[in-house]
């Protein structure tokens, strides 16, 4: 009987500490996303935003009261949480904006003042100060490879790749977060911005053509994550042999024109008649060129 009285007491015990948790937990979360209202402010920066992106404040004002944004606002008036320095300004007569110097941190919560009295020469208690809060989008990456290309009169190859991210990054930081090595031999990783935001293309230079095969090995040493990788973060690519003719792989290309690629260890002919050669199973007419060691179907 008293083992029963002291089980149920312990599970009373349990259950409501877990509703003393979950009502906590709830209202943090309350806490952490109510706005207050301010007579002064009719919109403004909230949800998740790029790191690059200026911070921004609209306001319903007085006629009276315009005449603010013709001149410089102090520089001190818009506080983040954490620190960011930076710089504000005015974007139009209703706008406000905070510009930080540096990107503000991926994946992190910040929380905004403005110091609307000191801003507008008032003496406001309740609306004199505007607080607000918005997220920082985590910073993630996807690789994908997108073909190998012989150079240097087939002794020596280039791979070409996409990396797509969910934030700008400068490409000097990507060269240092994408390794390339083969047999032991750092390779020359090259960073360029594709045309849409947040995407870029990249090459790994001096493939050396061996005569037996050999594997082209990428890491990601950055700090953020990389999806497209095995769960060691590599991914290793076969490198043919200098002796050896064969298919390398199909993929099929959407973007900007449909289009299924055919990519072979060497260059082809590119006067070959490939009628009969390559085609669709069923009688769908196709358009086919030869670029180096590609056979394109359009």
């Amino acid at each position: 009987m008293i083992k029963r009285q002291i089980y149920f007491g312990l599970q009373t015990l349990s259950l409501l500490f877990f509703i003393f948790l979950f009502t906590t937990s709830c209202r943090h979360s309350e806490e952490k996303k109510e706005v207050k209202t301010n007579k002064f402010v009719i919109a403004f920066t909230s949800g998740t935003i790029s790191s690059q992106d200026p911070v921004r404040v609209v306001l319903k004002l007085p006629d009276e009261m315009y005449r603010v944004s013709s001149k410089e606002p102090p520089q001190d008036i818009f506080l983040l949480k954490p620190f960011a320095k930076g710089k504000t300004y005015w974007v139009d007569q209703y706008t406000l904006a905070f510009k930080p110097d540096k990107p503000l941190e991926n994946g992190q919560q910040y929380h905004a003042e403005v110091d609307l009295n000191r801003l507008l020469g008032i003496n406001d208690k309740e609306n004199g100060t505007f607080r607000f809060g918005f997220d920082v989008v985590p910073l993630k990456f996807h690789i994908k490879l997108t073909g190998l290309e012989p150079v240097q009169n087939k002794k020596k190859y280039r791979l070409s790749g996409r990396l797509t991210a969910s934030d700008n990054v400068p490409p000097e930081e990507l060269e240092r977060a994408l390794i390339a090595e083969q047999e032991g031999k750092k390779l020359p990783v090259h960073i360029t911005r594709a045309q849409q935001n947040a995407a870029w293309q990249f090459t790994v230079e001096n493939i050396e053509r061996l005569k037996r095969e050999s594997l082209v090995t990428l890491e990601w040493k950055g700090q953020w994550e990389c999806s497209g990788f095995d769960k060691n973060e590599e991914l290793k690519y076969a490198v043919p042999s200098l002796e050896s003719f064969r298919f390398i792989g199909v993929r099929v290309v959407d973007d900007p024109d449909q289009k299924v690629i055919l990519e072979f260890s060497d260059p082809l002919d590119r006067n070959q008649d490939l009628n009969g050669l390559v085609y669709f199973t069923e009688d769908i007419p196709i358009r086919i060129n030869i670029e180096n060691n590609k056979i394109i179907l359009y």
